[in-house]
């Protein structure tokens, strides 16, 4: 048995100092309780779980979570591809991240499922996370299978205009298998894996020469396929690149258009409003209550201090903003629900109900709110 403080040490040989202590319970397991210390770190441990007690007995494992990718170019703007044997291109969607991932308990595997900063998928006022997740389990079962056939844990995106983001997709409620992470951390591109007939991320080829070109070919491509609409952008949030080193290990590589993420430093980019509320979104899946800090703790993931804080009048005044419009939804979705009435049977009852306490010209949103709940 080690003690607390010898627990607190291991995570730090395996974090640094960027950790924090967590306590879950694993709805997909018979509420087991799950303890340790989840790793905030900007690494490749990124969201990483050192489990140390299922239900109170001591049981050490570290499990590797989703972890963060990079951009190819440096904070000069000087763009620092590694070699590579070749490039495999995906798209980049729009969700939330879901982690299968596996832990062992008196001689047992489990199987489970985590957002990014959580040790299992919740429910929130802001988010049906695990009510949406269970959904997306019934209708593909396969999922259940994909840790055992490939022998990794799996990352995958929740995503749809039932789950909010900065792009606004057609389809109500999906999943997409993105990638693998093995027992010893390293990343498994999608065409390495075996899906068991899921839906993966849309694959665009391979990528074998001028990187650069490619990369602001990209860019272009993606930018160009945007168009704001009510509530966010449809078209592509971006491409990931899994960079095949010569050392057969790969890299994963983010390509965003600068409307959704301004970052390109060398082409005059920053950290915008379009950045701070796709944080602000990616934090409700992980908290129900945004705060500067906390915010600031997640920007500071791509951003210097110096960036952040120039700009903290506006990220105070984005946290706002969603806080606002998340609110507003949960109120919306919980009094529609309290009706007890079905939109696609009763359209003019349910909204005649909400026209006599709401202003006119909000109606078009809550009729949109309601269809995508």
């Amino acid at each position: 048995m080690m003690s607390i403080t010898r627990l607190r040490e291991k995570a730090t040989e395996l974090f640094g100092n960027d950790f924090e202590p967590f306590e879950d319970t694993d709805p997909f397991n018979g509420n087991r309780i799950l303890r340790g210390f989840s790793c905030r770190a900007s690494t490749n441990l990124y969201g990483s779980l050192l489990i140390t007690h299922v239900d109170n007995e001591e049981n050490v494992q570290l499990v590797y979570g989703t972890p963060k990718m990079s951009y190819p170019f440096d904070r000069a703007g000087r763009y620092t591809f590694p070699k590579a044997r070749k490039i495999e291109v995906f798209e980049k969607i729009d969700g939330t991240n879901i982690l299968g991932y596996t832990y062992t308990a008196n001689g047992y595997r489990y199987l489970t499922f985590k957002t990014r900063l959580r040790a299992n998928v919740a429910n929130s006022r802001f988010g049906p996370f695990r009510d949406m997740w269970q959904e997306i389990l019934e209708r593909y079962p396969a999922i259940r299978e994909m840790n055992k056939v490939n022998r990794c844990n799996i990352s995958y995106e929740l995503y749809g205009n039932q789950n909010k983001h900065l792009v606004v997709y057609s389809v109500k409620l999906d999943v997409a298998v993105l990638f693998g992470i093995t027992p010893q951390g390293n990343i498994l591109s999608p065409r390495q894996l075996d899906i068991c007939g899921l839906p993966a991320a849309p694959y665009f080829g391979d990528i074998t020469k001028d990187y650069v070109w490619e990369y602001q070919s990209a860019q272009r491509k993606c930018e160009e396929s945007l168009e704001q609409v009510e509530g966010g952008y449809t078209g592509s949030e971006g491409r990931v690149w899994y960079l095949f080193a010569m050392d057969d290990k790969v890299i994963q590589l983010k390509c965003k258009p600068e409307t959704v993420e301004q970052i390109h430093w060398a082409a005059g980019g920053g950290l915008g409003r379009n950045v701070i509320a796709a944080t602000c979104y990616n934090a409700l899946e992980n908290v129900d209550m945004l705060t500067y800090d906390f915010v600031k703790q997640l920007l500071l993931e791509e951003f210097t201090e110096a960036q952040v804080e120039s700009v903290k009048d506006l990220v105070i005044k984005v946290i706002d903003e969603v806080m606002a419009e998340v609110t507003f939804k949960a109120q919306i979705i919980e009094e529609y629900r309290s009706l007890g009435m079905d939109i696609t049977l009763d359209k003019a009852a349910v909204m005649r109900h909400f026209g006599s306490k709401y202003p006119r010209k909000e109606m078009r949103k809550i009729y949109s709110i309601i269809t995508g709940s």
